[in-house]
């Protein structure tokens, strides 16, 4: 037995170091170590996923064991609640359609979790009637009767004596009667008061009321609205609406059917009030963000749910009538809600666009002074000198006509109000090149300089080559007595000279043209 030992530990001696000396097997080792280790984590990681799975079932049918109170006071809990209910309903679809073709199906699946809405639905139901049933009809004590009423008729009233004597019963009963038969609002076949339409329209109105402040609330907040299965903004609105439409829907339907055509009516009545009121609230919301554009920070999701839901309460609308109208001609209503909705959408896309063309207006004023100093700078850098009065008219009034289609295109792009000053220094430069009379240039060149303050000497003396009439004398009075009456710049406008330098091939040519003139003087 100690020699099968000792010849099995060599064996096994023997195999290990084989395996040390050969790097191949130690790299599979370590290839299988690492696949292990990845499963556990796998399976590890799985297991947490189902235990919140589990943990949300579990707050998922707490909700709805509550839903007789929960539906009165947060109704929107409970429209979230069927939502991720109907979501894992959709998965538990797909994931069976997806067995059917490769067999296999991740575990947990399909998780009904819509079968178990139903029993905690039914459980809650029936819980709460059997805890307001606090007597039972087979009670043997004749005074456990009053509890419920429907058995007056088969006790004799004097099985009542215990309780009322026979005196106090006959006078209860005749003042009822005269009561009851006295009242003015009473008639026969008269509707119940419960279903009474301007009642009807009174709760609809306070209902609507209420859902668009609490969606008004949601648009404050600083999380991203929900989105459908396909991706797309929405409010919780459309669905709280049409569901208390529904519902009013259905017990009308029960009790008539002239009545149902009625509160359908007065659903799409009060509908199209409540899209106005939408409307102007819409509106509040984008004069309020023009206030503080910081605020609220999901503006822009929010305004894109806003129009988002008027297609679904357009769809919604429109299912209603469906399912509850025989009429299939369209009302006045039809028409109106329509029209709402289509001015709320449209409105709402102009509002994102102001929001795009405000953060491009500051840019927008900076492309308009680059494209005009741009210009400028070429006019002084350009190496020509006009011969005559006419090509000085011809240039100048080409300037005048492109300042003139650049002020047109940057006012419709909202360039902001210095566009006229921007866009006027191409035409103040055009009416110095224009000037017939050469000795009224120092009143034109005084004017542009007023206008301009930042324009500088070298600007002025490129601006005079450039016209080719100044003689030498002119342009050093120009300039002298320009410079005695400098005209201090405030800073308060966007300046357009500061960045235009004057090329030294301008300047070198102006010394140039000089010299010549003052040779021919001398001669």
């Amino acid at each position: 037995m100690e020699e099968t030992s000792r010849e099995a530990v060599a064996t096994a001696v023997q195999r290990v170091a084989g395996m040390l000396q050969r790097s191949d097997q130690l790299d599979k080792v370590e290839q299988y170590r690492r696949r292990e280790a990845r499963k556990k984590a796998s399976v590890e990681a799985r297991l947490k996923v189902q235990e919140l799975s589990d943990e949300l079932a579990k707050q998922l049918w707490m909700v709805l064991q509550r839903a007789i109170v929960t539906v009165r006071r947060d109704p929107t809990m409970l429209v979230s609640v069927v939502r991720i209910i109907e979501r894992e309903e959709k998965i538990d679809r797909r994931m069976v359609d997806r067995k059917k073709q490769t067999g296999f199906i991740p575990p947990g699946r399909p998780k009904r979790w819509k079968d178990k809405m139903f029993q905690v639905l039914e459980g809650t139901v029936g819980t709460r009637i059997e805890g307001t049933q606090s007597v039972t009809r087979e009670a043997d004590k004749i005074e456990e009767m009053m509890g419920h009423a429907e058995l007056y008729s088969e006790c004799d009233i004097n099985q009542l004596e215990p309780l009322l004597p026979q005196d106090v019963v006959d006078e209860l009963l005749s003042k009822y009667v005269q009561t009851f038969t006295s009242d003015p609002g009473y008639r026969t076949g008269a509707p119940d008061p419960l279903v009474d339409p301007a009642c009807l329209q009174s709760n609809i109105t306070g209902w609507l009321r209420k859902a668009l402040e609490t969606d008004k609330k949601d648009w404050q907040k600083e999380t991203e609205p929900e989105a459908d299965q396909d991706g797309y903004y929405q409010t919780t609105l459309p669905a709280i609406v049409f569901q208390m439409f529904e519902q009013n829907l259905q017990v009308a339907a029960q009790i008539d059917g002239e009545f149902k055509e009625q509160v359908l009516k007065l659903c799409l009545k009060q509908m199209n009030t409540f899209l106005v009121r939408y409307r102007e609230e819409a509106m509040t919301y984008k004069e309020e963000h023009l206030r503080d554009r910081q605020l609220p920070q999901c503006y822009i999701q929010y305004m894109i749910a806003i129009i988002n839901n008027c297609q679904t309460f357009k769809e919604s609308i429109n299912s209603l009538k469906r399912k509850y109208s025989q009429a299939s001609e369209p009302t006045d209503s039809d028409a109106a809600i329509e029209r709402t909705l289509s001015d709320v959408a449209k409105e709402g896309c102009q509002f994102l666009l102001d929001e795009v063309f405000l953060d491009l207006e500051e840019m927008t004023s900076e492309a308009l002074r680059r494209v005009v100093v741009e210009y400028i700078k070429a006019v002084m850098q350009k190496r020509i000198t006009f011969k005559n009065a006419d090509e000085r008219r011809e240039g100048a009034e080409r300037m005048i006509k492109e300042a003139e289609q650049f002020k047109f295109l940057f006012r419709k792009l909202a360039a902001g109000e210095d566009t006229d000053r921007l866009c006027g220094a191409i035409a103040a430069i055009a009416e110095v090149f224009k000037l017939t009379d050469p000795t009224l240039l120092f009143l034109e060149v005084t004017t542009l300089v007023s206008k301009y303050p930042d324009i500088r000497e070298e600007h002025i003396q490129a601006l005079l080559a450039v016209r080719g009439d100044a003689s030498r004398e002119m342009r050093q009075m120009i300039i002298g007595t320009l410079s005695e009456n400098k005209v201090s710049y405030s800073g308060l406008t966007q300046p357009i000279f500061k960045d235009i330098t004057v090329p030294t091939m301008t300047m070198t040519t102006m010394n140039t043209m000089t010299s010549m003139a003052t040779a021919k003087l001398l001669k």
